[in-house]
C-alpha cells in the first residue's frame, strides 16, 4: 500500500517541489499549511446566522431631483462586508434607470435593460447607487445576496 509520502514523491522526509503540498495535506488545521485569506472570516461569523438574500422594491430618484433639498442618488445596495450579486430589474417603460457609484448620472453610468433582470456583482464594502431620467420616481426590483454563501467576508 502506498503512503502519502510515496504519492507525493518523498524519500524519508518531505523535501522537493511537493513539500508544501505534503505539509498542507498532512498538517492539522490551524498549523502549517493552507490558511484562509488575511482579514477574512466565514460568512455570518459575527451573528452566527447564515447570510440571506434581501428582496426589495426601491423607488429610484429622478436625476433632476438629486442635489435639491439635500437629496442624493438612491442606494440600491448599501455597504456590506461580503461580496454580493445584486439582481436589478428596471420597469419596462420609456425611461431609463442608471446604476453606478455615488456620482451616477444619465449618460455617464450603466443603463439597466428595461424589464429584464441584470446581475451586478460587487465586492464587499461597495455601494450601488441609481438615478433615473424619468420626471418621477421609478420602482426597481432588487435582490441582494451573498455571492458565495460558503465563502469568506472581510473584517470591518
Amino acid at each position: 500500500m502506498r503512503t502519502m509520502e510515496d504519492i507525493l514523491g518523498g524519500s524519508g522526509s518531505f523535501e522537493g517541489p511537493n513539500a508544501g503540498i505534503a505539509l498542507a495535506v498532512l498538517s492539522p488545521s490551524g498549523s502549517v499549511g493552507v490558511v484562509g485569506q488575511v482579514n477574512s472570516e466565514p460568512l455570518g461569523s459575527l451573528t452566527g446566522a447564515p447570510p440571506w438574500a434581501r428582496l426589495e422594491r426601491i423607488q429610484v430618484i429622478p436625476y433632476t431631483a438629486v442635489g435639491a433639498a439635500g437629496r442624493q442618488a438612491t442606494v440600491l445596495a448599501p455597504a456590506q462586508r461580503q461580496n454580493r450579486v445584486i439582481v436589478c430589474t428596471a420597469p419596462a417603460v420609456g425611461f431609463a434607470v442608471y446604476v453606478g457609484d455615488s456620482g451616477v448620472r444619465p449618460g455617464f453610468a450603466f443603463q439597466l435593460p428595461p424589464g429584464l433582470a441584470y446581475d451586478v456583482i460587487i465586492p464587499g464594502g461597495q455601494i450601488l447607487y441609481a438615478v433615473t431620467d424619468a420626471p418621477s420616481y421609478l420602482p426597481v426590483q432588487v435582490q441582494n445576496a451573498a455571492l458565495l454563501t460558503g465563502g469568506t467576508e472581510r473584517r470591518a
